[in-house]
């Protein structure tokens, strides 16, 4: 059996991603130094310049970012130069990715507000230990976008999302009670984001023994929205159960090393950022035994099924796309949408041609031709 080299306390991602896939989190272990895809680079050279955006603004003592400074700071941080960026910290990322970059940034910029003497910390980690079932005890840690103070007695976890996925819609209209209750459960969170909150929840109760709750605050950049969660010092135990099962598990299937049947594969929505997809077995052709008749018949199966739910969406989602429009996905390769081509004859998944301007870049433009200029002259 292979063994994995430990970490030295396991990351909140780490954590997340085994949740999510198990198998997925032994890929990360085995190759940290991967190199991100499309989504994640923008991901990270956004949380970059976000970070350093209110850095300035705390030492400032400003509440908001002009877009136009943001435009610059967010040139500077996609540039990757400086003694900023150490080494194994550049990341590839197309020009087209860096244009979305743009958008995103522009959606910060005019939506950031924030009380300059509240901020705590800025990619703050904070690191605890956590007694496993097992009876051995390991560290977690966690690093935030950002840490508030939430007077008199709480604290505010901030996460950026620069993703271009809707934020769940909870429906809970103008009810303060129902409004209330989707916070304490934390239903309007993504799958990432709730794991977030119990990790990011259990080390600032750890660290700080004045609070007496914390508030995780997923904040939506591109579609300027925010879905949050709270949790209560009397809620420890709620919060600490399900967190220590699955570190036990984790450190179960590091300890037990590559071929531990806790590496298990989970499909879902996580797939598209999984670092190694050629390796999973449940689209592995090597792993079904087709040389059997239990395989072959497997193989014909998941054929069939495939086909007929395709037929089975396909007038659907094409009524869909007629009203509505082309459907926008996310994949690892980056942004596809779901619907006709512009000869309107072809159906599918494709590459949009157009990428929507930052409105800063529209403002610049039309500036720009009111000074004389035209749209080619200016460099955006």
């Amino acid at each position: 059996m292979s063994a994995l080299i430990k970490p030295e306390a396991y990351r909140q991602s780490l954590i997340a991603s085994f949740d999510a896939c198990p198998l997925r989190a032994r890929f990360s272990i085995e190759d940290e130094r991967r190199s991100p895809g499309p989504l994640a680079a923008r991901g990270t050279l956004l949380h970059r310049a976000m970070h350093q955006a209110v850095r300035e603004m705390q030492r400032e003592g400003e509440r908001k970012y002009p877009v136009e400074q943001g435009m610059e700071l967010l040139t500077a941080v996609c540039a990757q130069m400086g003694p900023e960026v150490k080494s194994g910290e550049v990341v590839p990322i197309p020009m087209r990715e860096m244009r979305w970059a743009r958008v995103i940034m522009t959606k910060w910029c005019e939506y950031v507000d924030l009380d300059p003497s509240k901020i705590i910390g800025v990619e703050r980690r904070l690191t605890a230990p956590i007694e496993l079932l097992t009876g051995k005890t390991v560290d977690i840690t966690g690093q935030m976008d950002l840490l508030l103070a939430d007077p008199p007695d709480g604290v505010i976890v901030v996460d950026y999302k620069t993703g271009f996925r809707q934020p769940k819609q909870t429906r809970v209209g103008t009810d303060p009670v129902k409004a209330m209750q989707a916070e304490e459960e934390g239903s309007g969170l993504t799958e990432l984001g709730w794991v977030q909150f119990l990790v990011y929840s259990y080390l600032c109760f750890q660290a700080f023994d004045w609070i007496q709750r914390v508030i995780f605050r997923e904040v939506h950049v591109l579609r300027q929205e925010e879905r949050q969660a709270r949790m209560e010092a009397l809620q420890m135990e709620r919060l600490t159960d399900p967190l220590r099962d699955q570190v036990t598990l984790l450190d179960q299937a590091v300890e037990e090393g590559i071929a531990s049947e806790r590496w298990a594969p989970s499909a879902g929505q996580h797939c598209s950022l999984c670092p190694k997809p050629w390796r999973c077995p449940i689209m592995d052709m090597e792993q079904i035994e087709l040389h059997t008749e239990e395989g072959r018949r497997r193989v014909a199966h998941e054929w069939i099924v495939a086909g007929r739910i395709r037929k089975e969406r396909e007038e659907f989602i094409k009524g869909i796309a007629d009203t509505y429009g082309p459907i926008e996905v996310v994949g690892a390769e980056g942004r596809r949408v779901v619907g006709w081509r512009s000869d309107k004859r072809n159906f599918g998944l494709y590459e949009p041609e157009e990428i929507p301007e930052s409105p800063w870049d529209q403002a610049l433009e039309e500036a720009g031709r009111q000074s004389g200029f035209v749209a080619d002259d200016i460099p955006f």
